[in-house]
């Protein structure tokens, strides 16, 4: 999961750079890692919808060829990968710079 990893790299950030003013204690790294379980649980569902079967039960792996899928598709690829990972190497650029 891309949010995982995201919330991995922002308590990593805020560690190095801000290494007083930011103490992640269990419970906070707990609450991380299900907020982001929760939002991609919440993000993916509308699959449910789009997704179906054909005539022999068969699930079908593509989407359907009309402008909801597309727009589906296009918003799944920004928000569930392309936004999370340019914010990861931000970050982690950051990280590299305030290092050396």
């Amino acid at each position: 999961q891309i949010y995982v990893l995201f919330s991995i790299c922002l308590d990593r950030f805020y560690t190095i750079v801000y290494p007083l003013s930011f103490k992640v204690s269990r419970e906070k790294a707990k609450k991380m890692i299900a907020a982001s379980w929760i939002f991609d649980a919440a993000f993916v569902s509308p699959a449910f919808f789009f997704y179906g079967s054909d005539k022999e039960n068969h699930c079908s792996f593509f989407l359907p060829y009309t402008w909801d899928g597309t727009i589906y598709s296009i918003i799944h690829l920004l928000v569930g990968f392309l936004i999370p990972s340019i914010l990861i190497i931000l970050f982690y650029q950051k990280v590299i710079k305030y290092i050396w």
